[in-house]
């Protein structure tokens, strides 16, 4: 959606840059808390996740 807003004309760029940002922002803390605490649970207590859970981590 962001990159089909880019090329609208009527799209004000600095709005489509704060929308940019909030959305990188966020995805970067979901992946992080993903990472550092959801799979280390799920790992403790399903064992044959870890490798699995591993992989998807950053």
């Amino acid at each position: 959606m962001l990159a089909e807003a880019a090329v609208r004309p009527s799209v004000p760029l600095g709005a489509l840059a704060e929308l940019r940002e909030f959305l990188v922002a966020n995805l970067h803390h979901h992946h992080e808390s993903e990472d550092e605490q959801l799979w280390p649970l799920l790992a403790a207590v399903a064992r044959q996740a870890a490798a699995g859970l591993a992989d998807l981590a950053c």
